[in-house]
């Protein structure tokens, strides 16, 4: 049986070009968890990347997430969603994880930039360890 934990605010930040507040969060990769979009239930234990960090990108309606490394992370899962969609989950007893937009991150980089956010709006940042297969 798999089931997806609820991550916890690591950090607030304020950007002034890609969003008003951005909420980073961090899932920890435990047994029996799954990480939507990382293809299965976790088969061991796996420390959340550390040091989450949130800015600005270099243009207008961009954030630079960045981290430092999980010891045995074969890729990292980086998700964002507008909180006005997460809010709304919430309200409608949705599964909100389950609407974050996700990309997989190789090992080897600790930061991502995510784009075309609009600017003024709240945004909710996941960064997620996944072991390997």
């Amino acid at each position: 049986m798999t089931k997806t934990i609820a991550p916890r605010p690591l950090i607030l930040v304020t950007l002034a070009m890609a969003t008003a507040i951005v909420i980073a969060i961090a899932i920890a990769a435990v047994p029996g968890v799954f990480v939507p979009g990382s293809g299965a239930a976790q088969a061991q234990a796996l420390a959340p990347p550390s040091g989450i960090a949130a800015a600005d990108g270099a243009a207008t309606g961009e954030a630079r997430l960045a981290w430092n490394p999980a010891a045995g992370a074969s890729q990292y899962r980086v998700g964002w969603i507008n909180m006005n969609d997460f809010r709304r989950a919430q309200q409608e007893g949705e599964p909100w994880l389950e609407r974050f937009a996700f990309v997989n991150i190789r090992s080897s980089l600790t930061a991502y930039t995510i784009r075309r956010l609009t600017p003024g709006e709240e945004y909710a940042f996941i960064v997620a360890s996944v072991p390997a297969a």
